[in-house]
This record gives C-alpha cells, structure tokens and sequence, in this order.
C-alpha cells in the first residue's frame, strides 16, 4: 500500500509540473484535460500545502479531491485541488498562467477557482504582477481582464505597485493603461521610492517624460526611501535628464536621506558639465554635509578642472575647512550606495552604467584599503564589476575583477565563484574547478556549489576519457 502511495505521489508530482507548463503556454482544452487527470490521481491521497483543515470555505489546505468516473470519461467534482497549487514561490496556476499571457487558461483558472485572482505569492504579489512582466501583444488585454479582481494601488512586499514594476519592465504601452485608469503616481516603495526615481534608473526619456506631464511630483523625498531624481541622474552623469528635470521645476538643492545634494553627486563622480548646469540652476555650492561641500568631494576624482572650478566659486571659508580625504565611514557609504545603483542598473540590463559606477566608486576607495572593512568592500564592488564584465563579453576584465575580488578578502565566495566562471567562458577547465572549489569549499559541504563543482567535475573527467 505505502508503496503504491509512493508511486502516485510521484505521478501527480509529474502531473503538477505539466499542469504549470499547461498553464504557461498550452490551449486551454489540453490544460483542462491535464487537470483532470491531476484531480482523478490525487483523489487517492493527500494533497495541498498547508496544515489547514479541510473547508469548502477555504481555497488552500489538505483535502480529498472527490472525482466521479463516467464510462471513460474522468470528471472534476471540485476545484480546490486546482485552486490549492503552488510552486516554490508560493505562485498558483493563475500566477503562471498571467506570467504566460494566456488569456483562454486564465478566463477557465478565474472561473474555477476566483479566489485565486487576489492570492499573493511570498514576494506578495497577486496575478496581475505577473502579467506586467510579459513582454507579449497580448499583456495589456490580461492586465484588463485581471483588473476588476484587483487593486490598481496595491503593493508587493517591497512597496513596489504595478506602475513600479510596467516602469522597471520599460513597458510605455502598460505605464501609459494604469495612468490611464487612475494609479497613484507618487506612491512610495521601501527600496525605489516614487516610481519616478524607478523611472531615472532606467534612462528611458519617454518614461520620465510621460510620468512628469502626468502629474508626478518631481520634488517629493520620503525619508529613508529611496534616492531622489535629481541626486540619482546627477551621479549616474545623465546630463539630458538632468537638465530635463531642472526644466521641469526639480530643487535643484535636493537631497537625499543621508544629506548629500545632487551638486555633491556629481562633484564625487566627476561629471563637470552636470556640476555646471546644476551651478547655474541655483544650487549652493556652500552647502555642506558631513563636513564636505562639493569642492571636498571633487578632490577624490583628481579631475583638476573640476577641481578648481569648484574652488573658485565656494567661499574660502568653506574650502578652507579641514581639507579631508575621503573617511572610512564615508567610503564605506559611497560603496554601499554605488552597489545598490549598480544593483538597479543591472535589473534593467544597463550593463556599462554598472560597469562605470563599480568602476569609479572602486578608483575613489581603493586608497583607504589599508582598512579591513573597505578591503572587504573593495571584494564585493570587485566580484560585482566581475559578474558585469561577464554580462558584456569582456572575459579578460571579468577575470582580473575576480581576482582583485580575492586579493582584498580571500574569504569572499563570490569573488572566487566569479573567478571560476570567468576561467569557463575561457575554455580553462583546469582553473574553473579549482576557484570552484574554492567557492564550494567556502560554503561548507552540502551546498549548491559543491554539487555544481561534483557534476561539473565529473563532466569534465568524462571528456577527457
């Protein structure tokens, strides 16, 4: 009996993973077909996956699957077996069946199982996050068909709402459907703040622009959410959307939550004309913050021009204070927040805008790491510029950014996992297993790169043979 038990669990195992592939992309007549089988096979045992009771009342839970068989014909009596469906991010068959654009399942998925369509996955979105993500002709009609099941305003576990996520997707035609249907244009994520500081991480003009002629508020700045327009397109060195924001009425003395002004963002990465621009719109060069105007922080990048520029316009009582370097508390700011715009930077695949970030924030610190805890910074900004470098095909500079990852802290896995990849795309089998190994054994044994150094191992030995 156990075994025969044993053998329809994995059956239905197998039947859950075509009914996900169904729900993704099949004709709703051969999902359908899928699902009966699901339910005529898990009518014999257990299913679900929570420790509820069994209700009719519920949507999830463990409950027998009640199924009638007529001649040869497998009928579903109930849906709750369909409805209670997870993969391992908590997503059901809705979720899937949305993320494929599949409009015929998803009709056949609401009327089945309606409860479905506000169910969160554990990034706390509901199916229409989903559908924001396709990228297909049909993601607009989705997005209205799960609309009247949905609020246009509701958050994932992050803040982020679906105008956040249509603006992270460069998706105009899905920004322009919830403007157009009335969504918060200033609601205020955890990590992004408004989604027009989502908007200016993307460099997309025509997303900035619509956002802004729509009534975004260009000056709001919750504390602790998020980098404002201004201070985030005045470090990244965009000067169109600088000026465009400007132009728009943006405070051109704006701060961030730790006190930096857009003039000190662009003063530290060096960006003259920006500094010029932002000059000549009215911001304080006398500001200070932490002891630093802009002419301080204009020091590290050793652009001389820049340099005097700055000097010649603050008051000689401000440039006349201590004459800092960069301190170890501040550089290891600055490199948090370059790895968090580098981290945006790769989410929308703007791989040279990554790269220059890590690049510059790693030449304006690397002077300090006599120090441990910017050696250690210096290890991730390094295995990240690694991983960057990968992106864009440059082999050479990913290695010798993996490398430079594992001088400054050979205790730093990614530094040596990104070494290893590097040495694979160049064809060193040798190499790739031994910084592997390094990684793996960093990890501890049991982990997942010590089953990617085994079957890799392996693999190779055999083509050897």
């Amino acid at each position: 009996m156990q075994h025969a038990v044993q053998e329809s669990t994995l059956q239905l195992r197998n039947i859950v993973k075509q009914l996900f592939e169904a729900a993704y992309s099949s004709d709703v007549n051969s999902f359908e077909h899928i699902a009966t089988e699901f339910c005529y096979t898990s009518s014999t045992i257990k299913i679900g996956t929570t420790n509820e009771s069994d209700s009719d009342d519920k949507n999830t839970g463990n409950g027998l699957v009640n199924v009638s068989t007529n001649g040869y014909e497998r009928k579903i009596i109930r849906n709750k077996a369909i409805g209670a469906i997870r993969d391992g991010n908590g997503a059901s068959l809705l979720h899937i069946s949305s993320a494929g654009c599949n409009i015929d399942v998803i009709k056949w998925l609401i009327d089945k199982c309606p409860n479905l369509t506000t169910l969160l996955d554990k990034q706390g979105q509901s199916p229409i996050f989903y559908a924001i993500k396709n990228q297909t002709p049909r993601q607009l009609e989705v997005i209205n068909l799960l609309l009247p099941y949905s609020d246009i305003n509701k958050c994932d576990a992050d803040g982020n709402s679906l105008l956040h996520n249509a603006i992270k997707y460069n998706n105009v035609s899905t920004i322009k459907f919830l403007i157009s249907k009335g969504c918060n244009l200033n609601s205020v994520s955890n990590t992004f703040g408004a989604p027009i500081n989502m908007a200016v991480t993307t460099e997309n003009m025509e997303i900035i622009k619509l956002l802004v002629e729509s009534g975004a508020n260009l000056n709001l700045n919750p504390s602790n959410n998020g980098i404002p327009p201004l201070v985030y397109s005045s470090a990244s060195g965009n000067f169109g959307i600088v000026k465009y924001l400007i132009d728009k009425g943006c405070n051109a003395n704006e701060t961030d939550p730790d006190g930096w002004s857009a003039l000190h963002s662009a003063a530290e990465y060096g960006h003259f004309e920006i500094v010029k621009l932002l000059v000549n719109s009215g911001a304080d060069v006398n500001y200070t913050n932490k002891n630093a105007t802009a002419y301080h922080l204009s020091l590290n990048t050793h652009n001389q021009q820049l340099i005097n520029y700055l000097k010649d316009i603050t008051d000689p009582k401000f440039t006349q204070l201590e004459c800092r370097q960069l301190s170890i508390v501040d550089a290891i700011k600055l490199s948090a927040s370059a790895r968090f715009e580098g981290k945006q930077f790769i989410n929308t695949k703007q791989w040279n805008r990554a790269k220059s970030i890590y690049s510059q924030t790693i030449e304006t610190i690397k002077h300090l790491s006599h120090d441990e805890s910017i050696k250690n910074e210096l290890a991730i900004l390094y295995s990240n510029l690694s991983f960057v470098c990968l992106s864009l095909n440059e082999l050479s500079g990913s290695l010798n950014a993996g490398l430079k990852s594992i001088e400054n802290n050979p205790k730093w896995i990614k530094g040596h996992y990104r070494t290893a990849i590097s040495y694979k795309c160049m064809g060193d089998d040798v190499n790739y297993l031994c910084y592997l190994y390094e990684a793996a054994k960093l990890e501890g044994e049991g982990g997942p790169l010590w089953k990617e150094f085994s079957d890799n191992a392996e693999r190779i030995r055999q083509s050897k043979q």
